[in-house]
């Protein structure tokens, strides 16, 4: 500075007017540019250090985040690593990410076979748990070990979101999808509504959570290979003993084949079962054959019973193992009492041959090991009901007879012995008998021919079926023929009033039926005599005897007729024994 005012003195003393004063001005020009070039340069060195100093601040902040993400980390594996049960675990997992079940939702989806099932949840419905699961065009991309993001119409356009219900579908703005394992390894997948931390940017998020998953995908992997174990020797165990009961030779075999369908229902959890076949060859509808399960009072289970018929004709429908949610119920029609049923298709040499349908008042989806328990029951089923169906024809074949399909004797000898018993014990109030003779039966195959003869004892055996439909009691009666052109009624629980109407029915149904012989069509009238225990007699034989003579007397009074057996006395009184 002192050198400055040096030179300008100097200047001053040689320089003087005008060209002076230019002379001072390009001085002070010069030494202003001077000030602003180190201004500058002053500037750009505090613009720098500045920035050193952000930059470190920076660095600060993220080792900080750094530090707390690696905490957090840390916190949650040995929240994890520290629990004994494991499904504890993932469950304390689980709330770290939805701390607010009401808010959001979280699964972890066990991956099989390229299907999902859900092994552990937060903040999802029983609807929406029991149709979770992942895309399979997903899964490629979760294999990569990169994790998913799925929001908007990619979102929408997922089966994962179409198996929420709607109270979480208003949770699913965004779902994540992070991997559990890679490649080959991956086992299951993490689907969450929300990341942890919750402050963190997104892509920090994903990469904790990414991380998190898999260093549990060992343990987890782990876990599923000793359930898969376990399940195995369970559903091995409960094959044999169901094995070991369509095996046995020392019990009927429908009595068998209840047995079976009980005991599957208690390994399944499902508190009805029930078994449809078709009744027929041929026939296009199957029938229940076996209802078995928790008792039900009346009124519900009449309901039931109907739901159950539903389900059997949709199972046989749809031809497959089906599994039927709340709304798939309702969808059919099943509007009440079940929560949840499963239906199985029993083939026989590839044809259909019935369906099981197994049933619950509670919600919730089948385990995967009983599926196939119940899919393997539906095979052993095919070949225990032939073998039964074979049996039962056998059976029959030796209780009926075989022109008509009624009753033989020998059957209707022993059911009439225990009715009878059944009065005498006082466990029945009263038995009636109807003995049946078509008149003048001998002129029908003199004159039209032995077959003709045969189709006329058929369709009265036809008229007698659906007239035993009628009755409430016609589940018990007992229809036979008891010898040539002669057919007995058994009727348990009704007395001799309601007996002598069912015979006037029958009656005045074979009276009023054109029977088709030839080409022509004939009529055929029947004569019925009515006796009830203990009214008329105490004993088979003495019923089977009083009958017989109102049968007699119906005939000698001019056929085509009912009549009442007489009292004991008046019995006694008139000789007849």
């Amino acid at each position: 500075m002192t050198g400055l005012v040096s030179l300008l003195a100097q200047l001053e003393g040689v320089l003087s007017g005008t060209a002076g004063l230019l002379a001072l001005a390009t001085v002070c020009l010069f030494q202003h540019g001077i000030h602003v070039l180190q201004r500058q340069r002053a500037d750009r060195s505090t613009s720098r250090i500045l920035g050193e100093v952000k930059g470190l601040e920076r660095e600060v902040m993220n080792l900080t985040r750094d530090k707390m993400i690696t905490r957090l980390e840390n916190v949650v594996l040995r929240e994890i690593l520290t629990q004994n049960d494991p499904e504890r675990a993932y469950a304390v997992l689980l709330k770290r990410f939805i701390p607010d079940p009401d808010s959001g939702f979280a699964a972890i989806i066990r991956l099989d076979r390229s299907s999902g099932t859900v092994f552990e949840a937060r903040g999802l419905t029983d609807e929406s748990l029991a149709e979770f699961t992942v895309d399979t065009h997903l899964l490629a991309t979760l294999a990569s070990g990169s994790p998913a993001s799925l929001e908007d119409q990619a979102l929408r356009k997922t089966q994962l979101h179409a198996s929420l219900n709607p109270s979480d579908k208003r949770k699913a703005s965004r779902i994540f999808l992070i991997p559990v394992g890679v490649g080959q390894e991956l086992c299951a997948v993490l689907a969450t509504t929300q990341l942890l931390p919750t402050a963190a940017p997104l892509a920090e998020q994903l990469e904790l959570s990414t991380r998190l998953m898999a260093c549990v995908a060992g343990s987890l992997k782990q876990l599923f290979t000793l359930e898969h174990h376990t399940h195995q020797l369970r559903s091995t165990r409960e094959m044999l003993e169901l094995r070991s009961i369509a095996d046995s030779q020392s019990e009927q075999p429908l009595r068998m084949i209840e047995r079976f369908i009980v005991r599957l229902a208690q390994i399944t959890g499902s508190e009805r079962a029930s078994l449809y076949v078709l009744p027929k060859e041929g026939a296009s509808t199957c029938k229940a054959l076996i209802r078995c399960g928790v008792q039900l009072p009346p009124g519900v289970e009449t309901r039931w019973f109907q739901h159950e018929d539903t389900l059997a004709s949709m199972g046989q429908l749809y031809g497959q193992v089906t599994v039927f949610d709340q709304l798939h119920l309702k969808r059919v029609g099943v509007d009440s009492l079940m929560q949840s049923a499963i239906s199985a298709p029993i083939r026989h040499k590839h044809r259909f041959a019935g369906l099981l349908c197994l049933t619950r008042r509670q919600s919730s989806a089948p385990l995967p090991v009983d599926m196939e328990l119940i899919t393997w029951a539906a095979d052993v089923l095919s070949e225990t009901i032939q073998k039964s169906i074979n049996f039962l024809q056998i059976e029959r074949q030796a209780r009926h007879d075989g022109l008509t399909d009624l009753a033989n004797r020998r059957t209707f000898d022993l059911q009439l012995a225990r009715e009878i018993d059944s009065v005498q014990q006082g466990l029945g109030l009263e038995c009636s008998l109807l003995l049946c003779d078509l008149d003048h039966f001998k002129l029908i195959n003199d004159q039209h021919g032995h077959q003709a003869g045969d189709l006329v004892l058929r369709e009265t055996a036809q008229i007698l079926r659906e007239q035993m439909g009628k009755i409430r009691s016609g589940d018990r009666a007992l229809l036979a023929r008891y010898g040539g052109e002669e057919m007995a009624i058994l009727l348990p629980g009704v007395g001799i009033t309601g007996a002598l109407r069912i015979a006037e029915g029958i009656r005045a149904s074979i009276d009023a039926h054109p029977f088709p012989v030839e080409s022509a069509l004939i009529s055929v009238s029947i004569s019925v005599g009515v006796a009830t225990c203990p009214l008329h007699a105490t004993s088979p034989e003495a019923l089977i005897a009083a009958a017989d003579a109102a049968l007699y007397e119906a005939k000698s009074a001019g056929r085509n007729r009912v009549c009442c057996a007489q009292e004991p006395t008046a019995v006694a009184a008139t000789g007849v024994s």
